[in-house]
């Protein structure tokens, strides 16, 4: 139990410091040309989340920081490219200084939380939920649906959802919305078991 509040609480940081991030660069971009790029940060995110390569250079104290910038805005250009996206100048200009400060303090590794936060915010700024859902196996298109319909039902509103596998989870799913934490994976059943027979 301790080592899940503690696994706790180091995500509860990192979203905290993925918050700040994305709020910096909220701050200076308009919410449309920043729901324009996210999916060409998203696929950048996503390449460091697969790559173990790509995270074993972010992490690397001998790769200098013009490098590491010059390879990450290389990497979304493709991105951009890839998905048709047109970003103008000034915006390259953000986005540069962005991922910048994200390389030079040594939190590459959480552009694809930093991406969430984005989108959490942009939907907000929507009056729409953003949900964050960790499932312990990947789901079928189909179960995701219906999940999310019971959401959006739930919630009587209108949601986006930014699907996560978590191979830590022993089974089941959590949902994060905002700071509450609906946990129903297996572990949690477990925890509260163990808790009821004490």
């Amino acid at each position: 139990m301790q080592l899940q509040c503690h696994h706790l609480r180091i995500r509860g940081l990192v979203m905290k410091l993925a918050r700040n991030y994305a709020e910096a660069l909220f701050t200076l971009v308009d919410i449309q040309r920043v729901e324009a790029f996210i999916p060409a940060l998203e696929g950048l995110a996503e390449i460091v989340k697969e790559s173990s390569e790509v995270r074993s250079v972010v992490s690397s104290p001998s790769v200098s920081l013009d490098n590491l910038v010059n390879a990450f805005m290389a990497l979304l250009a493709s991105e951009v490219r890839r998905m048709g996206i047109v970003i103008t100048s000034e915006e390259a200009i953000y986005l540069e200084r962005f991922l910048s400060t994200i390389l030079s303090n040594r939190r590459g590794l959480l552009l694809p939380e930093i991406c969430h936060e984005l989108s959490r915010l942009c939907a907000e700024q929507r009056n729409i939920k953003h949900l964050l859902i960790s499932s312990s196996f990947v789901l079928a298109p189909n179960d995701k649906l219906a999940i999310e319909e019971q959401i959006r039902k739930a919630l009587q509103k209108d949601a986006v959802f930014d699907w996560r596998h978590d191979k830590d989870l022993l089974g089941g799913i959590v949902i994060q919305l905002d700071n509450q934490v609906l946990d129903l994976s297996i572990r949690e059943n477990l925890r509260q078991l163990q808790q009821a027979m004490a």
